[in-house]
């Protein structure tokens, strides 16, 4: 749980206009805060040979009865030293496999983040909307992209 910590809070830090979730708000949070987040969802983690983890992704599953199609992905972040390494493919390949069944996979990406839209792109995500101004970070407004991949549904 600490590392999960650890990575989360260098993401927001380094980049907070690619999270909708912030730095100063989640680092004062106890570690039940950051326990809870794993027990609820599915957190994909790469790691070297010696456990340091260079990234994670969330897959959140929806409960609701009528929204249990879909999951959405959530909080994708390669500390600096594995960008390029092919970590971020693998974690997203490794989620969408998780995700199973669902037959929709969502997720939002900043419109500015563009490795991160090629890479959901390659993966066959597709955009089906923009969020005009969906985070306001030191004064500047952010758009996200909204994306899907669609898997056949599994009867």
């Amino acid at each position: 749980m600490a590392a999960f910590r650890t990575i989360r809070l260098d993401g927001l830090k380094r980049h907070p206009a690619a999270f909708g979730a912030d730095y100063d708000t989640e680092r004062h949070q106890p570690d039940a805060f950051f326990a809870a987040r794993l027990r609820e969802n599915c957190v994909l983690a790469g790691a070297d040979d010696r456990g340091r983890l260079g990234g994670i992704v969330g897959v959140r599953f929806n409960a609701a009865q009528k929204q249990r199609h879909y999951a959405t992905i959530w909080g994708m972040y390669l500390c600096p030293e594995w960008r390029g390494s092919g970590l971020a493919k693998a974690l997203l390949t490794a989620a969408i496999a998780e995700a199973g069944e669902c037959c929709c996979l969502k997720l939002a990406v900043s419109t500015t983040n563009t490795a991160a839209v090629r890479l959901y792109r390659s993966a066959g995500f597709q955009t089906y909307g923009t969020d005009v101004a969906a985070l306001y970070v030191n004064g500047v407004y952010h758009d996200t992209l909204l994306m899907r991949l669609d898997k056949e549904p599994e009867r």
